[in-house]
């Protein structure tokens, strides 16, 4: 489990924060602390996505890109 957050950089933004929201939705129906500063660590890591902005290069589109003439 420890190498998702890496397997998520080949997700768009948009499915990576879906992905955080759930997994932060779990954290908190699962109502166990987090009692160590590697699990603090990982959480952060799978929820970066929720921290950022869609920086990543050529994720905006242009809507007419693909209009054919």
């Amino acid at each position: 489990m420890h190498h998702y957050p890496a397997l998520m950089d080949y997700m768009k933004f948009d499915n990576k924060r879906t992905v955080a929201v759930r997994i932060v939705q779990a954290v908190i129906k699962d109502k166990r602390p987090l009692n160590s500063i590697k699990t603090v660590d990982r959480l952060i890591n799978f929820t970066q996505p929720l921290l950022a902005d869609d920086s990543e290069p050529g994720s905006k589109e242009d809507p007419y890109e693909f209009v054919e003439s």
